[in-house]
């Protein structure tokens, strides 16, 4: 008598064969549906003929690769001494400019300021994280103008903009 774990292999490779390629000996596992369930090698060839030339082209490719495999192209070499500096550069900072969390949020601020269009997206980002900013600033005590603040608020959607009222 099958159990539950019997009849959910069983379901598992039932599916699997459901998304193979249509073409018989097919090596390729998966398939999109191009009218039939095919791989894109089968879906393109000009009709269901061409198939037994196609699998077994594949079939050969399938095999050198597996009798052949390529070697990785080896890597520049790098000394101790230089891969030892470049570590160094990389702790002090020098190798890229260290720039604050809300440093995105800056940058497309002043690419909208110069006219390059953003996505709204992109505008509601850049103003929610530099309005946290401002409102974590005044949370903390700092003298910020009441003008900012009310931008800030704004900005989050905790108070109701003139378009929105």
């Amino acid at each position: 008598m099958p159990t539950s774990r019997d009849q959910r292999i069983a379901d598992d490779v039932g599916l699997e064969q459901s998304l193979r390629c249509q073409a018989r000996n097919c090596p390729y596992a998966w398939s999109v549906n191009f009218g039939a369930k095919l791989c894109s090698s089968h879906a393109l060839c000009k009709s269901p003929r061409e198939w037994p030339f196609v699998t077994q082209q594949l079939l050969d490719e399938q095999t050198d690769r597996a009798l052949h495999p390529s070697r990785p192209s080896e890597g520049p070499t790098v000394t101790r001494e230089d891969a030892v500096a470049a570590l160094a550069e990389v702790r002090a900072g020098q190798l890229f400019k260290r720039e604050g969390p809300k440093a995105w949020a800056r940058r497309l601020q002043a690419a909208e300021g110069l006219g390059r269009p953003l996505s709204s997206f992109q505008r509601a980002a850049w103003r929610q994280a530099l309005a946290h900013t401002t409102l974590d600033l005044a949370a903390r005590g700092e003298a910020i103008p009441r003008a900012r603040i009310t931008d800030a608020l704004q900005a989050t959607g905790d108070l109701p903009t003139e378009e929105t009222m």
